[in-house]
């Protein structure tokens, strides 16, 4: 009878540690894959910008649509992972607000980054500003959703005790 209770607190000692690691496993993904995610979408956005102020400077906007595609490219293999993560309802703000936020950058490079494309130096100024009227603050909205989504995630690794490196 002793074996047998020892036994059985033994189970559950193991089977709730291993929950709780799972969980702590769980958050630390959820951390890192939108972390990374949207590092590398800023840095990404910020050089699109750049090539877009030497297109419009030199006239030659050849350089926007393959990097707009590697763009694309990225969002289509980031965005079902973030939708796929398996998350406790803690997660679930973070994730969503990750899910609209990519969603709405995927929706600005597919619809508004290839208005540049067909351009070249024959193209009226005039045309150019209504396309960069579309484009709207595009970089600042990008990089001002990403830092409270960050911030966001900075304080749900504090409030599960997520050993996080600053900046």
């Amino acid at each position: 009878m002793v074996k047998t209770t020892l036994i059985f607190l033994i189970a559950c000692t193991v089977f709730f540690g291993s929950c709780a690691v799972f969980q702590r496993k769980e958050k630390v993904q959820v951390f890192n894959q939108i972390t990374l995610t949207n590092d590398t979408l800023d840095k990404m956005t910020q050089e699109w910008h750049q090539m877009l102020k030497k297109a419009i400077v030199t006239k030659n906007f050849t350089y926007l649509a393959p990097h707009r595609i590697r763009m694309a490219q990225f969002l289509g293999r980031n965005r079902p992972k973030i939708a796929n993560l398996e998350i406790t309802p803690s997660s679930e703000a973070i994730r969503d607000s990750e899910e609209v936020f990519l969603t709405n950058q995927a929706t600005v490079i597919s619809e508004v980054y290839p208005l540049f494309e067909s351009n070249n130096d024959l193209t009226p100024p005039d045309v150019v500003q209504n396309e960069l009227k579309s484009l709207g603050n595009d970089l600042e909205n990008e990089t001002s959703t990403s830092a409270a989504i960050k911030q966001s995630l900075n304080n749900y690794a504090k409030k599960n005790g997520l050993n996080v490196p600053t900046e």
